[in-house]
């Protein structure tokens, strides 16, 4: 028969070296996808590393600018509190009464003190509502410190998930 061709067993039957080539290939195939996914990971973690010191320095911004304005308007609220008595002391005087003594003394130093509490209650505030972002921006950065480990840490379970798969698939080949 002339028309019969004859092929080697070696390209239809699988051979120790072909099932061993196989085996390195997907060994190194699942070495790369745990680099690739520790790398990611490794990635993501700095990313959010990094979102989480942006959001502590705008918290502590925000702090610094609550205290500014605390106190401009603790400030605003006592000088208004010396026109009040400024006024109160003219109103007094062009009645002919003594500002100094008496009843109308007592009036100024009503005055005076409604004012003052009305200034520690608007610097009080402004404390609180500094604290409230200094908590948050500290709240920031453990959150980001913690991403950040945590995607170290899956970065690393990554690499050692694909070495031990890697190594599987040699040992099954091989």
């Amino acid at each position: 028969r002339g028309n019969d061709m004859i092929v080697p067993t070696s390209s239809i039957m699988p051979t120790a070296s072909s099932g061993m080539s196989a085996g390195t290939g997907l060994a190194a195939m699942s070495m790369i996808q745990g680099i690739s996914g520790a790398y990611s990971s490794y990635q993501q973690a700095k990313a959010n590393k990094l979102v989480a010191e942006s959001n502590r320095r705008i918290a502590e911004m925000k702090a610094r600018d609550a205290l500014k304005r605390g106190h401009e308007t603790e400030a605003r609220s006592r000088q208004s509190n010396r026109k009040v008595i400024g006024a109160q002391r003219a109103a007094l005087a062009a009645q002919g009464i003594r500002v100094d003594f008496g009843s109308a003394a007592d009036i100024q130093t009503e005055t005076a003190n409604i004012g003052e509490l009305d200034a520690l209650t608007i610097k009080n505030n402004a404390l609180r509502e500094a604290f409230g972002y200094t908590t948050q921006g500290q709240d920031a950065s453990m959150q980001g410190r913690l991403a950040y480990q945590s995607g170290i840490t899956q970065s690393m379970d990554t690499l050692l998930t694909g070495g031990i798969k890697a190594a599987g698939y040699y040992r099954e080949f091989r």
